[in-house]
């Protein structure tokens, strides 16, 4: 072997030797950044499965508070049955008392006939006194319900603004 070529061949085994140097050195750098990776990717997994549970649970909530709002509906309508079954006692009432009234005529001939329609008249209207009672009172719980109802909405209201805010959240792209 030649001058020459030992020399070349020495050059040859340095540079290789500075090649390996070079390949380990981005070896390590390579597993250092394929740790972080691997933790970033973690962390953004763990998030997004913290955030599909809190929206399950708003979702929820407000599962919650619809059926609260369907059975408040349900007895508003209950309300305005019994509201329309007492108008119609009253309506019954005050055409007993425009019957009753058409035997005033006769109370020249018949006193007795007087007081016995003025009965029928006192009775007729404490039956409407009472239908106005209950009207009143089912008027005061259809206040009520709609109070609470009107509740159930703000709250509905402030989850699905959540809801908006959480998806908008997810749906930006990672920094």
């Amino acid at each position: 072997m030649s001058d020459q070529d030992a020399k070349t061949l020495e050059f040859i085994r340095e540079e290789m030797g500075k090649f390996r140097v070079d390949m380990e050195n981005i070896d390590k750098a390579t597993v250092r950044i394929a740790g972080s990776t691997s933790r970033i990717i973690r962390v953004v997994l763990m998030l997004l499965g913290g955030l599909s549970l809190y929206l399950v649970y708003l979702v929820f909530s407000m599962a919650s508070h619809m059926a609260i709002m369907l059975t408040h509906l349900g007895s508003m309508y209950e309300q305005f049955g019994i509201m329309s079954d007492d108008m119609l006692m009253i309506t019954r009432s005050v055409e007993n008392i425009g019957g009753n009234i058409t035997g005033m005529p006769s109370i020249a001939k018949n006193m007795n006939d007087m007081s016995t329609d003025m009965l029928e008249m006192v009775n007729s209207v404490e039956s409407i006194n009472y239908e106005m009672f209950r009207m009143e009172n089912s008027t005061g719980s259809i206040s009520a319900n709609t109070g609470e109802m009107a509740f159930r909405f703000l709250n509905l209201n402030r989850a699905v603004h959540r809801i908006g805010y959480n998806v908008n959240q997810i749906g930006k792209p990672f920094p």
